[in-house]
Order: C-alpha cells, then structure tokens, then sequence
C-alpha cells in the first residue's frame, strides 16, 4: 500500500468494528482519521457521514464504558500481538507516576488516549507538533513518547531523530503512531529510533498494559546500562592485565588494563600462546593452574618473573575458570609489593639499628643449628655479650653516641667469628652470620658445629681482645669491656629458651666478678638467678611493709673536722635475706621503675630528720641526696620538693641534690630548666662521681652548680703512681677557679686526708669519718664531735 498525503488519505476517527456474535448496536467504537463514526460492516466499507460528537460525548462515552475491556479486533495490532503475549499481566503502575508525552496533531486521538492513560495513573503531556513535541521532551523528560508520525512542521521520523540525540533521549521509549502501514515506513520508523511501531486505530484498551512494559523495560535496560558503565569505569580503573585464555593456553581475547602488567609483553596478544609470552619454566606453571583451575573450578595462582627495563618484576596471575572451558587470568605486576613484604619481613627479623638479625630471627635460626647438631652429634653454644658500663655512655654522650657505639660493637662482634661458626649457610638462612642483637647492650652468638669447648673459648678471647681497643665516637676515645656468658648444647640445656636464658645468667656472674670476663653456666647460677628473681619481687612491696629506711654518713669539714652535714642512703632490710646490699636493689629500683617512689620516701625522710638535728641547735647542717635519672625526669621534681620543704619546714638551703654527669648531658634544656628551679628555690646542686663521666668542663660554668663531688675510684689511687693523683689536683683547681666546693668521696686513710687537705679540698666523706649510720647513731656523732680534730691530727703528723 502506497503513501498517503493528508490531503488524499482516509481519516477513519471512528469505524464500528463488527464481530461474531454481537449486536452491532453495542458493538465497540474505533477511530478513523476524519472524526466521524461509522458503523463497521463485515466488509469494512460502508461508512455513512455522521455529525462528529461533540467533546462532552467522547468523555461521557469513556465514562460509561471505564469498567469495561476494550477487546481488541482481530488482525488490526500485528505489530503489538507478541507484545500483548509477553504480558500476560495486570496493568502495573510503577512505583513513581510514570510521564507519557503524546506528540499528535489530532486533539480528539490525544483527548482519549490522556482520558485512558489517566484513568489508568499516568501523567500526561501533549504536544499538538514536532517542534512543540522536542520542546516539551526537554522541559518535562517523559519516561515514554507517543508520537504520530505525520505532523506539522516536523514530521514524526525527524521527531524521534532528534529525541535521539538530544540528552536523556537515547533509552525512552518511543511508540510511532501511523496508519502507513507498508513495510518501508515501519523499516524508516526503526531507522529512525523508534521502539515500537503501532499502527493506526490504536487499541486504547491495551495501551496501558503496553506503555507499563515498555517503561519496566526501559527502566531495567538503564539500570543495566548503568551497571555496565559502572563495570566499565571499574575495569579501566583496575590496573590489571586480562587474559581470556583456552585450556590449549591460546589468548582468546585480552584487555590491556592501566598497569605494568601489559608493558611487559606489549601489542596484540589475541591468538598468541603462553608459551609465547613467558619462559619455559613460568609458562609451564601458568598452563598447569590453569588445568587445576578447570578441573577442580577453583581460582589458582601463579607467581613469575620477567625481564623488564629496570630489572627482573614479579608478575601475579589469578586464574579461574569461567565454565565454557576456558579461563580468566588477571595478571598483576606485584614487583613493589613483593619488595615491601620483603622489606617488612627484613625488619620484622633484623634490627634496624645494627642490622643484625633480631631475637626472634636469632631463635627460628637457633633451632635450624639444635636440629642439625641432634643429627651430627656435635655441640653448640650460645654466648651472651653484654657491653659494660653502656649507660654510663649513653647518659654522658647521648642517645646518639651510644647508637653509634652499638653499631660498632656489632662489626667487631661479626669480625671475632669464623665462618665456619655461622648459624647456617646463606643458602639456607640468608644470613651473614651467627650474630644478633638480643636488646639495649645485649647481643647473642649461636657457635655451631663445634668439636670441643676449647673452639668455645678461643670465639671469647678473640672478641675479649677485640673490644680492648678503644672506639672513636664522635671525638671521643671510649674503651668499652665486655662480659660475656656461656651455655653448652647438650650439657646445659638442650631447647632454645633453655640455652639462652642459662647463658644470660652466666653473662651476669661475669659481670659481678668486674671487668672483662666470661664464664660458663653453671647449677648454681640458675639458684642466684631465681634470688634475683625474688629480691625483684619482694621489692615492689619493701615500700608498704616499712622495710626501707636511711642510713647517714656523715661529711667533715677538712680545715676544721667539723661534720658539715650527711649524706642520706637507702637502705633495705629483708625479712629472709636480711640486708641487700643498695647496688643490688638500686638498680632493680631503676629497671622497674619504683626509684621514684623510693626517692620521694627518703626525700621525706631525710628532710624530716633534718629538721629534727636543726631544732637540736645543728642549724649548719646540710642533707644531700642522690637522684637519679629517672626522679629527674618524672615530670613533679620542683614542686614534690618544694611540697616536702613545705611540709618539714626545711629551710631549702639545707638540702643539695647530687646528681651525675649523665643527667646533665642529657636533655640539656630541659635540665636547665630544673635545676635553675630548684637553685631558686635556694636548693644546693652537687655532681656526684665527678670525672668519671664524658661531661664537658664547660657544663660547670653553663649549670647552676654549687658543689663538685672527686669519686671514690681516683681517691683510692692517691698513693698509687697513676695520674689519679693529678686528676684529682686539676678538679680541685678548676673548682676553685669556678668558686664551687669540693667534696672528696671514699677516704679511708689519713694519708690521703692530708693530700686533699693540702690541695685544697672543702670536704670529704669515706669510713675514716663514718660509714651510714642509723639516725640515732648520727646523732650521737653530732653531739660527741667525734671527728673534729681528725684533720688537724693528720696534717700534725705529716709536719
């Protein structure tokens, strides 16, 4: 059928359509394209001219008949009939109103399809032109167009052209309208962008059931549409290489990705093999996940390397199958992650200080070396090396001397052992040797393979000698000792844990014997070992049970022997063990921490006894007392002192703190700053064990120091003919010259009351005076005077 113009076509608004078996009378009205009813004959031709109804009739018709289903005649809606099929279901509306635009020049066609599609719960737009229909499109975005395919000024085709192009047009619905019903007009309706083509009389009766589809439809094919674009986008953010590849290993398709993945092999990889891309070996392994993959239909991995620009890169493949009989490898370059786990896995097992392994490396490698000594027969042993005096360097150079002393500690160490002594082989270990860094001053040696205990100390002599050199640390020359102790595999112990611990408390039986020395385990260090154990525990509760208490020694003055004033010691008394000796419980105290807690105890008690002696009529006295570092540092020095002054009434220039070299190296500002405090408080600050230390002599003059304390080790030597004797005169001089007093420690002969007498020493303190006394006893000595004329006595005889 041929074209027709709106000039020639038949315009059948309304035809009554005849059907088997009802009365033509209530037959069912359709529409043809001039408004005018006609009754529908079987031959579909006669049509005698009726007045068209007005509008007011059209509306009461729809109103009279909203109840019914308009059926819909047989063979008039070819192109819906599938459609209709496919539905089967209830007019839906969807959850939002859904909006129709109606593009349509005949009002009356527009009237009833918005009276049906109202009825049914949509919201209608019209548009009686193209143009009007493009412009309303795009003020009002309808979910589904209606559009007449012969219009003013646009026609329909040009219409839905458009819709297609402009935004949000490419995915609504189109529905052409037309009674052309020839084959090249429903071709172009499609060409032009069309959904559906539904040819003119349209059945209204349906319509509702229809646009509902093709809305759900539509909606469900841009939800899918967005969740491609969404897959898209995620896949071009994956810097993944794909492979799709065949059980043969053949790449059926591939996608490049972003990553370095790709780079490695470069152009089209479609149609080439694995065994094209990778190495033999690699290759291999690739195709043998992917058989795992499709027969068990589980993801595999495999890990190669290849050949890039700047060295060899690890390439991760994660292989599934995806059930045609092929699979889906996502390839990644994990060169930088690979060489972060490794760096990882380095610092979990090394110290970063040293680069030595660390304990937990040195006891996995420990039981490689037990395991291979069980099968060879043959014995190890474990040296534990414990720097001497390490904290006296750390506390008078800085943290930073000390760090550098460690790491050269941890050369001469790895120079003193043989290769043959080293844990295992690189190829097992990767080690480069048997030595690691057990924590603060502490280091481990693991000697396998040995034959006899003579291998042993041959090891300990040579690192003995090694460490008798002095070390150059910034300036400075330190001669460093060390002790070292020793535990046999399997005399001694025969498990890591065992092994170690028995060493370390051999290490401390060399270090009670001074200097540098080693000693091997024995039974009866485990006994010593657990007493410590149990002076450490019973200490933490010395405190509450009043078993700490302060002894006095007392200090003379050298011109006069008058006592000057005392020095308050701690003293702990044991309820089992008796008296501890203070340099086995004041350093426990300072490992774990209650040095604080007993500092301000006897801070208090040495203030009140104080006070007590000055209301006796001893007001010259002077009370020192030792803090240690971390009583500096606790943050409540200044005002826990001046609280305890407040409370004994002392008067502040009748205490002096001593303190060593080490806490005035470290954190200088901030001691500084407390010591300016405490000396405007009127408190007196001496250092004590003076020229033991690394301190500078300018520290003197920068501190508010009022008193330089000679330490008992260059005292003892006076007689002796070492430089002590000279050391000792160069302090006193430069004390003098700086206007601070001079207090000597440790004298215990007339002979060297008389050298420090006649240098020019204030005062001192030692046995020849007084040892510590109970309070009691120190007030006795205060009143007897009993040391008055000691000094003159000396100097008498040596005249």
């Amino acid at each position: 059928m041929g074209r027709e113009g709106r000039g020639t076509r038949q315009r059948n608004i309304m035809r009554l359509v005849s059907q088997p078996g009802l009365d033509p009378k209530a037959s069912v009205p359709s529409f043809d394209h001039d408004a005018r009813p006609v009754p529908a004959t079987s031959a579909g031709v006669s049509r005698p001219a009726i007045d068209p109804p007005a509008e007011w009739t059209v509306r009461q018709y729809i109103r009279e008949k909203k109840d019914q289903r308009f059926p819909s005649p047989r063979g008039q809606h070819r192109c819906f009939s599938g459609l209709d099929a496919l539905c089967g279901m209830k007019s839906e509306v969807p959850e939002r109103p859904t909006v129709v635009l109606i593009i349509e020049d005949d009002r009356q066609v527009r009237l009833l399809a918005r009276d049906v599609l109202e009825e049914a719960g949509f919201v209608v737009e019209e548009a009686c032109d193209g143009r009007e229909g493009v412009v309303k499109f795009g003020r009002v975005r309808p979910d589904v167009v209606l559009l007449d395919v012969i219009l003013p000024y646009m026609n329909g085709m040009t219409v839905c052209r458009v819709l297609r192009e402009m935004p949000g047009g490419e995915r609504v619905p189109v529905v052409m309208m037309t009674a052309l019903g020839d084959s090249d007009a429903v071709r172009e309706a499609f060409d032009a962008g069309a959904t559906f083509f539904v040819p003119k009389p349209i059945n209204l009766s349906t319509l509702p059931e229809h646009l509902t589809y093709l809305v759900r439809s539509s909606r469900v094919l841009q939800e899918l549409h967005e969740s491609e674009a969404q897959n898209r986008a995620l896949l071009n953010a994956i810097p993944d290489m794909m492979l799709h590849v065949c059980r043969e290993g053949t790449i059926l398709d591939f996608r490049a990705g972003n990553g370095c993945a790709y780079a490695a092999f470069g152009g089209n990889l479609r149609g080439r093999t694995i065994a094209d891309l990778l190495p033999p070996g690699a290759a291999a392994q690739f195709m043998a996940q992917v058989g795992h993959a499709l027969a068990t239909g589980t993801m595999m991995v495999c890990e190669y390397e290849l050949e890039g620009p700047g060295g060899l890169n690890t390439h991760e493949a994660r292989i599934v199958a995806n059930g045609t009989g092929t699979v889906l490898a996502i390839v990644r370059d994990v060169t930088e992650r690979r060489q972060s786990e490794e760096m990882i896995r380095y610092l979990a097992h090394h110290d970063s200080l040293t680069g030595l392994p660390n304990r937990i490396f040195f006891g996995e490698m420990l039981e490689l070396v037990l395991s291979r000594a069980r099968r060879d027969g043959k014995q190890v042993a474990i040296l534990f090396v414990d720097l001497d005096d390490f904290k006296l360097i750390n506390d008078t150079l800085g943290h930073a001397a000390g760090d550098h002393l460690l790491r050269e500690a941890a050369q001469r160490l790895k120079g003193c052992v043989r290769s043959s002594d080293y844990v295992a082989s690189g190829a097992e270990s990767g080690l480069c040797g048997n030595i690691a860094r057990f924590g603060g001053d502490e280091f481990i040696l693991s000697l396998g393979n040995l034959d006899s205990v003579d291998d042993v100390v041959a090891v300990t002599q040579r690192i003995i000698s090694e460490f008798s050199r002095e070390f150059r640390i910034d300036g400075h020359e330190i001669f460093v000792s060390v002790s070292i102790g020793i535990s046999m595999y399997p005399d001694d112990a025969e498990d890591t844990g065992s092994l170690v611990r028995n060493a370390d408390m051999a290490m401390f039986a060399a270090k009670e014997e001074g200097g540098p020395s080693f000693r091997f385990f024995t039974r009866g260090m485990n006994e010593a070992a657990q007493q410590r154990l149990s002076i450490e525990l019973s200490l933490r509760k010395a405190l509450e049970r009043g078993e700490i208490f302060v002894h006095y020694q007392p200090k003379v003055d050298l011109s006069c022997g008058e006592i000057t004033g005392f020095e308050a010691l701690a003293r702990w008394h044991h309820p089992e063990l008796g008296l501890i000796p203070p340099d086995t419980f004041i350093p426990l105290a300072e490992k774990n921490g209650l040095i604080v807690r007993i500092g301000e105890w006897v801070l208090r008690a040495a203030c009140a006894q104080a006070r007590t002696w000055i209301d006796e009529g001893f007001s010259d006295l002077c009370m020192a007392i030792n803090l240690s570092s971390h009583q500096f540092t606790s943050g409540n020095l200044t005002s826990m002192v001046k609280e305890v002054l407040d409370e004994t009434e002392l008067p502040p220039s009748c205490l002096e703190f001593e303190i060593t070299e080490g806490i005035l190296m470290e954190r200088t500002e901030k001691t500084m700053r407390i010591l300016s405090e405490l000396r405007d408080m009127g408190v007196r600050i001496s250092i004590d064990d003076f020229g033991t230390g690394y301190s500078s002599l300018g520290y003197l003059k920068r501190f508010p120091v009022n008193t330089v304390k000679i330490d008992r080790s260059f005292v003892r030597e006076i007689d002796s003919p070492h430089e002590d004797a000279a050391i000792i005169k160069a302090i006193i001089a430069v004390a003098r010259n700086l206007n601070l007093q001079v207090v000597a420690e440790g004298v215990e002969s007339h002979r060297q009351t008389e050298f420090l007498l006649a240098h020019g020493c204030n005062e001192a303190q030692g046995f020849l005076f007084g040892k510590p006394v109970h309070p009691d006893e120190a007030s006795l000595m205060l009143r007897a005077g009993r040391w008055r004329d000691a000094p003159a006595r000396a100097l008498a005889r040596g005249r």
